[in-house]
């Protein structure tokens, strides 16, 4: 997360996907960030509103799917820890291009996840991420600016994948 603290200064506007009790979201606000930070757990969103009272983070119930029209595009950073593989298989594509979807032109999105190898069966929760899977992030307009591979000591030797993407600034922008 080191290339967080290095470029904080450089970004403004952050979106934390699925907060749960807000420590991501805390996270960011500490190094500057204006945050804004969702889960779809109402009751999540109340706690994390009480636990973090003495910060200007914007807490909202929102649906991944269905998300708020302003945050398309919007943010120039976003981070997504663990919230796409307990989705189910079917719903995968749909999630990673959601994601995508908050991006600004110019902006940085860090995806941290359990991750398999692509021939790796998948049969229970959470559903490791492929590299294959992750590679939608690209195909959705994001590019790939650095991969980190690494086995969870805590996790039973669970690999983690920890990837960043920027999003093209098109010309005229």
């Amino acid at each position: 997360m080191g290339r967080i603290k290095r470029f904080a200064r450089r970004w403004k506007e952050a979106l934390v996907v699925g907060c749960g009790l807000g420590d991501d979201a805390r996270y960011l606000y500490d190094l500057g960030f204006d945050v804004t930070a969702f889960d779809i757990s109402p009751t999540a969103i109340e706690w994390a509103k009480r636990l973090h009272k003495d910060t200007t983070i914007q807490f909202e119930a929102a649906d991944l799917f269905q998300p708020f029209r302003g945050w398309l595009g919007s943010f120039d950073f976003v981070l997504e820890i663990y919230t796409i593989q307990p989705l189910a298989m079917e719903l995968r594509s749909s999630a990673v291009d959601a994601v995508a979807s908050f991006v600004a032109p110019g902006g940085e999105l860090v995806v941290v996840c359990r991750g398999r190898e692509d021939s790796e069966a998948v049969d229970q929760l959470p559903y490791p991420i492929s590299r294959t899977e992750l590679k939608r992030f690209e195909t959705e307009g994001l590019s790939q600016i650095q991969f980190n591979e690494m086995i969870d000591d805590e996790d039973e030797g669970a690999l983690r994948f920890v990837v960043y993407y920027r999003r093209p600034v098109r010309r005229g922008e």
